[in-house]
């Protein structure tokens, strides 16, 4: 039997570019899926957030005063992020730092014993440690006391 050329133009090489474009077509629809996952969890966690603003007995205690304890993020490098008191003259002291995002909570971290007193413009370390399929946001609670009462607020990274 006499075995005929392979037609490396016509046949062979074709093959081999369809085979290659199908596999990063399927490695580009895992990428897009995987994000939409993460992206699903942080419209819920946003809408939830604000569910709860609309209900006056959930609404967060932080006034708009500048002697009244506000809080910020700021991103440090790929997971560090610093927790700032942005007062002007208020003291707090941080007595619950929890990670309340309604998939895949306890991502966020803070390391540090607590309560802990955070000065005006003083900041704290924290971590948020994210998995493939983390949601895109991530709700973090605080109590703290100020001035003798306690408070609370969510924050969003």
């Amino acid at each position: 039997m006499i075995l005929a050329e392979t037609d490396l133009w016509g046949a062979a090489i074709p093959a081999w570019v369809g085979a290659v474009g199908s596999t990063a077509a399927a490695f580009v629809a895992v990428a897009a899926w995987i994000q939409s996952l993460r992206n699903n969890g942080g419209v819920q966690t946003l809408a939830k957030a604000a569910q709860q603003r609309s209900s006056p007995s959930l609404r967060s205690s932080v006034l708009a005063s500048p002697d009244t304890v506000r809080w910020s993020t700021a991103k440090e490098s790929r997971s560090r992020y610093r927790l700032r008191n942005d007062s002007r003259g208020a003291t707090a002291e941080l007595i619950s730092f929890t990670d309340v995002t309604p998939i895949g909570p306890g991502a966020a971290v803070y390391v540090g014993q607590l309560p802990i007193t955070v000065r005006p413009q003083e900041s704290l370390p924290f971590t948020i440690n994210k998995k493939l399929v983390s949601p895109s946001v991530t709700a973090i609670e605080l109590r703290w006391r100020e001035g003798g009462e306690e408070r609370q607020t969510t924050l969003y990274v």
